[in-house]
């Protein structure tokens, strides 16, 4: 019921849309990431809603109005869009939630830059956007894949209520990230010889909804930014869709290791959902592609899972791979000194 009103809703607004030429579309366009031949390029067509920056001073009640707009998000299903890259044009249609995911041929030069404008006939001035792209370098030497929710950003994810507060009455600016973050992904963006550029990829199972929030924070605390992998929230024909954790990673690294078939990948996570159980069956499928994994231990009073994790990383080290279980962010700067991916300060 709740999906079929949801597509009934979704039908009268686009119809009022191109009826009375609502000139209120918004391409919020995810940064994307390239190889040698190909770019990747990902986003969201939305009804434009003003969702304002964080800001410390803020209270619960503004930082509540403004996650709830975000996630009272309008998409718009089934919306032209034309993307411009190289003198080459394609049009795309976003699917029934209002994304939009394509993999466009490139040649090898950088920057490259990829226009994308909105190609509805009834519109009276088309919304135009671009994609902000992270290059790749012949300089890197490995990339790093990186969980947020208890990795990056304290989340208290095992705790839901504890959790639903932090996210629904915080911002980008009272947040907190776990000590050192930004420091140790500096370094592992830079490398052993410190000239490298490891490119760093975000793989969260937050909504998309959150994508600007989760920006923001990196940025308000000096995190490198890079590629997101978030999930879709939605209903469809009649129920809550919610790509399950498992999948949704797995297969999110699985077309990283694609598109950069010559690098080596280090695996960050945590102790608190299933980061272990996927960075394993990861490192069990490509030993050879794995150069590490690392997990923050954010269930240390949890004595059974505690003892699953130990037990998976010792899975893991049989593969060949290195491994790691840590509680502070500097035991971490000290294995990744002793597995030669940073340098020693």
């Amino acid at each position: 019921m709740l999906g079929s009103i949801e597509h009934l809703v979704d039908s009268l607004k686009a119809r009022l849309r191109r009826r009375y030429h609502i000139n209120r579309l918004q391409i919020v366009v995810y940064p994307g990431f390239r190889n040698e031949s190909q770019v990747f390029v990902r986003g969201r067509v939305l009804v434009g809603k003003d969702i304002e920056g964080g800001c410390r001073d803020h209270g619960w009640m503004r930082n509540f109005g403004n996650m709830l707009k975000r996630f009272l998000s309008a998409e718009i299903p089934h919306a032209r869009l034309e993307l411009e890259w190289e003198g080459r044009r394609k049009e795309v249609t976003t699917d029934h939630e209002g994304f939009f995911f394509e993999c466009l041929p490139c040649g090898p030069e950088d920057p490259l830059e990829v226009v994308i404008r909105t190609a509805e006939t009834t519109m009276r001035e088309p919304f135009v956007t671009q994609a902000r792209i992270f290059g790749r370098s012949a300089r890197s030497r490995f990339v790093v894949v990186s969980d947020i929710d208890d990795t990056v950003l304290l989340t208290m994810a095992n705790k839901a209520l504890r959790m639903m507060a932090l996210t629904m009455f915080g911002n980008a600016h009272t947040r907190k990230p776990f000590a050192g973050v930004n420091a140790w992904y500096h370094q592992l963006r830079i490398g052993c010889s410190g000239e490298e550029e490891n490119p760093l990829f975000y793989v969260s199972s937050s909504p998309w909804n959150l994508y600007d929030f989760l920006e923001e924070f990196l940025v308000v605390n000096g995190i490198p930014l890079g590629p997101m992998f978030l999930r879709d929230h939605g209903f469809e024909q009649g129920r809550l869709t919610l790509r399950d954790h498992r999948g949704h990673k797995l297969e999110s690294i699985e077309q990283l290791m694609q598109a950069f078939p010559a690098q080596k990948f280090l695996l960050i996570g945590d102790s608190g959902q299933k980061d272990p159980e996927i960075y394993r069956e990861i490192a069990l499928r490509h030993p050879d592609r794995v150069v590490g994994v690392m997990i923050r231990n954010v269930t240390p009073f949890l004595r059974l899972r505690l003892l699953d994790v130990e037990r998976i990383g010792r899975e893991i080290a049989a593969a060949g791979n290195h491994f790691l279980l840590f509680e502070r962010t500097e035991q971490a700067v000290r294995a990744t000194r002793k597995w030669g991916l940073t340098a020693d300060s």
